[in-house]
């Protein structure tokens, strides 16, 4: 088993040249996702980071991003120097809305950030539509969508790169990580070159491409190994939460507190958690009752995010670099959400 000895581990140096259990965590995770080329960094935004320089994104260029998600999704842009503008969501999943991305699209913008959120996978087709159509970049935020699916396919599969969380609190948890998926090797090779050890470019670039100023964005061979042992066991958690969720969801739909709640089909949610709107006055009190008679050990707590605009930060010294609609009623009504904790969900 590959964390069985801890410190073995500790002291292995496959994250110097990409090898060993590095080189199978990002092999068992192209074939799982379907992306072409993984390769492991220190966490998600880091990353996140090194794909928005990878593909091209500069000072001054806008990027539409969806209003609700976590502030690390669009902190390397505002350190880019980039203007983020805000779409709005959609209604069941609240990720972003692609009718409302294809009316913000202007000449100024150059790139596109599609996020899953609380493990529904965004329409990464639609995206890439809309970049294709405008020459856009587009970089997918996954760090909430491990395993999720539309038609089959892993969530973000469309994007020019993608980045997956390996945070202690994500679905495939190695404490801390993440992992940078494209299908584009050029680009790949722009992130290996800028965030690896001279060892991996060496070996994979050849020795007369080794920048030796590199950033130090590797993933540890520990966390690369918690990672792959953790694997199975994640894809069958994931599995059974949707099972349970499916159960929740006729429940719930029947009590006539919340609203329905509708899955569109080819659509494969990870339910870490469910969220629902209430459909007039909160009565957190009757839905745990009605939850516990059924059986369930529920938990209740409101969404754990904060639409984007209403961060001081964003109000305050990025307000020049952030660009708000008049109008965002879904994100608005996100604030109306509940979430559902069933048994061990974290």
């Amino acid at each position: 088993m590959y964390a069985s000895d801890l410190h073995t581990l500790a002291t292995r140096t496959d994250h110097l040249d990409g090898t060993g259990v590095n080189a199978d965590l990002e092999e068992a995770l192209t074939a799982f996702t379907g992306f072409a080329l993984a390769l492991g960094m220190s966490n998600a935004s880091t990353a996140l980071a090194a794909a928005y320089a990878a593909v091209g994104l500069a000072p001054g260029d806008e990027v539409i991003a969806p209003s609700l998600t976590a502030s690390e999704t669009i902190a390397p842009l505002l350190r880019r120097g980039c203007t983020v503008v805000l779409a709005d969501t959609l209604a069941d999943s609240l990720t972003i809305n692609p009718e409302e991305v294809e009316r913000l699209v202007t000449p100024r913008t150059k790139g596109l950030v599609g996020v899953d959120l609380a493990g529904w996978p965004h329409d990464t087709n639609a995206l890439r539509r809309i970049a294709d159509k405008h020459g856009l970049v587009y970089v997918a935020d996954l760090a909430q969508g491990f395993s999720a699916r539309n038609n089959g396919d892993h969530s973000g599969r469309a994007a020019h790169a993608a980045v997956l969380s390996l945070n202690a609190q994500k679905q495939l948890p190695a404490g801390e990580g993440g992992v940078l998926l494209t299908n584009d090797e050029a680009l790949y090779q722009r992130v290996l070159r800028e965030t690896q050890h001279p060892h991996r470019q060496a070996r994979e670039l050849g020795i007369e491409r080794v920048n030796y100023f590199s950033a130090n964005g590797r993933l540890s061979a520990l966390a690369a190994s918690t990672a792959i042992t953790n694997l199975p066991p994640a894809i069958n958690r994931i599995h059974e939460q949707r099972h349970q969720a499916a159960e929740l969801i006729t429940l719930l739909n029947a009590t006539g507190l919340v609203d329905p709640i509708m899955i569109p089909d080819g659509c494969e949610p990870t339910f870490p958690y469910l969220t629902a709107t209430w459909r007039n006055t909160p009565q957190p009190t009757a839905l745990l009752t009605l939850l516990h008679d059924a059986g369930h050990d529920a938990r209740l707590r409101n969404l754990p995010l904060h639409p984007l605009h209403t961060l001081p930060q964003v109000q305050g010294e990025f307000a020049r670099h952030v660009r708000t609609p008049e109008a965002l009623p879904n994100t608005e009504k996100a604030a109306r959400r509940v979430c559902i904790h069933v048994g061990g969900t974290p």
